[in-house]
């Protein structure tokens, strides 16, 4: 008769159920057992997707996947990617939470802002505050833009790029951290008023302007009051932005700053560098923003700072091209935007009975380059957006449009959007009205890889002719 003592018959049960648990279950049973895996050791652990995200390429990395096994794919045995408009209408429209990852961009320690809030209820409450300041129609009637807007390229922009060293053939100047400091400067004059923003661009004392309304500060203090007042206890701000409302208001403006300057800094980068390596295609652009009235030119008198109707901008086709194929091919933030699935399950696409509390992500690297949508999605190519000159059908436009996944999309969408549009179309309008562009030194210019992504070197050296 054979004997097997009890610490051999523990050692037997605790194997099988190690092989049931992380192995036989994930690998078989799961109802994420279904979907491909984007990596042989997906189904057993989320070791390969972190070391990826380690090692900066994850990006690339899981694009490759999803040429490879499809639409949804499976990253870690709790973690899906996808990769088709219907999935982004389903996760991103269809009230799929965050999760816990969000809380790193919580500020001073562990202050939401609107942006990291995980749950739905609370982000809509900051958001009503402030996203009518942000709205299209706000920003191009504000005056208080417009005179912030007139300030920072009239007296501080265009004056650089006439300097001697900007139009040296050898030289040159990094335009990157140029653009950089634009986009600062515009972001921190539009929440705090211009005498309280920023001056990066001069990087001098501060001198007295008008335009000193601190639009977004005053929305989101009159958006606590009325919070306050009709809520109360009951509002879900109540425990935080209500009880701490200095903390919060500093969380939420840090996290404007932040992110309204640095990814529309990356833009008017790979913009400029794309209209540099055509100068053909610079001069058609200037040819549309001349024939504006007013235009921005720096031939004006002093009393005439002139800038074009945000409208007229509007209505530029080219303009309005080399910015979308820009934001399609150099997302400044092409990274994964996970989400929590409900429970107690959901449908992606083909796959059925995905269980809550599975992290399911899309990235902006991977929705920008879908061949069928946009033929040979590695190419910049700006006529993808001239619709009057690339011959595509009304259904072509659509799901071109469709997949434009630049700001997300959805309630949490970028709140900022409006903001960066009009913004870039002012700055590009003002330089390549009155300069012609040529690359100095663009070693390095490449994208890296990750959630927020610039030129690998950190720079792009132009050299600016006057025109």
């Amino acid at each position: 008769m054979l004997f097997i003592s009890i610490p051999a018959l523990g050692f037997i049960a605790l194997s099988l159920f190690i092989a049931y648990r992380f192995i036989l279950y994930p690998a078989f049973l799961s109802p994420l057992s279904s979907i491909p895996n984007a990596h042989w050791t997906s189904p057993f652990t989320p070791l390969w997707i972190l070391w990826t995200r380690y090692r900066c390429f994850e990006n690339r990395s899981v694009h490759a996947a999803h040429l490879k096994y499809g639409s949804v794919i499976r990253l870690a045995p709790n973690e899906l990617s996808i990769n088709d408009v219907d999935g982004l209408r389903t996760v991103y429209a269809g009230g799929f939470e965050k999760g816990e990852w969000y809380s790193i961009f919580d500020n001073y320690g562990s202050v939401p802002c609107m942006f990291s809030a995980l749950h739905s209820r609370p982000h809509s409450a900051r958001k009503r505050m402030i996203s009518n300041v942000y709205s299209k129609s706000v920003l191009h009637s504000s005056p208080a833009l417009a005179r912030q807007a007139q300030v920072i390229l009239y007296d501080r922009l265009l004056p650089i790029l006439t300097l001697p060293s900007a139009s040296n053939a050898s030289a040159g100047i990094d335009i990157h951290q140029i653009w950089n400091s634009t986009t600062m400067d515009f972001i921190t004059a539009y929440q705090f008023g211009l005498k309280n923003g920023s001056n990066f661009l001069q990087n001098e004392a501060e001198r007295r302007h008008v335009g000193n309304q601190p639009v977004v500060m005053e929305a989101m203090l009159a958006g606590i009051a009325k919070e306050s007042k009709t809520k109360g206890h009951e509002s879900v701000l109540n425990s935080t932005t209500l009880q701490y409302q200095d903390l919060s208001i500093a969380s939420e403006m840090i996290d404007h700053l932040a992110a309204g300057h640095e990814t529309s800094g990356i833009t008017l980068t790979y913009i400029s560098w794309n209209l540099s390596r055509d100068l053909a295609l610079q001069d058609k652009l200037r040819r549309e923003l001349l024939a504006l009235s007013p235009k921005t030119s720096l031939s004006s008198p002093a009393s005439e700072k002139s800038l074009s109707s945000p409208k007229d901008l509007d209505s530029l086709p080219v303009l309005h091209a080399v910015i979308m194929e820009t934001l399609r091919l150099h997302a400044a933030i092409p990274g994964s935007q996970p989400r929590m699935t409900p429970y107690p399950s959901c449908t992606l696409g083909p796959y059925t009975n995905i269980p809550g509390g599975v992290r399911v992500q899309a990235q902006g690297h991977s929705v920008h380059r879908n061949a069928e949508v946009y033929p040979e999605p590695e190419k910049w190519d700006y006529m993808r957006w001239l619709d009057d000159e690339n011959g595509y059908t009304e259904d072509q436009r659509k799901e071109r449009d469709r997949c434009f996944w630049a700001f997300s999309s959805g309630g949490r969408m970028c709140v900022g959007n409006n903001f960066a549009m009009h913004e870039i179309k002012l700055v590009i309008a003002a330089v390549y009205s009155n300069f012609r562009t040529h690359i100095v030194n663009d070693d390095g210019i490449e994208q890296t890889d990750g959630y927020t992504v610039g030129p690998a070197s950190n720079q792009l050296i132009l050299r600016f002719e006057k025109v």
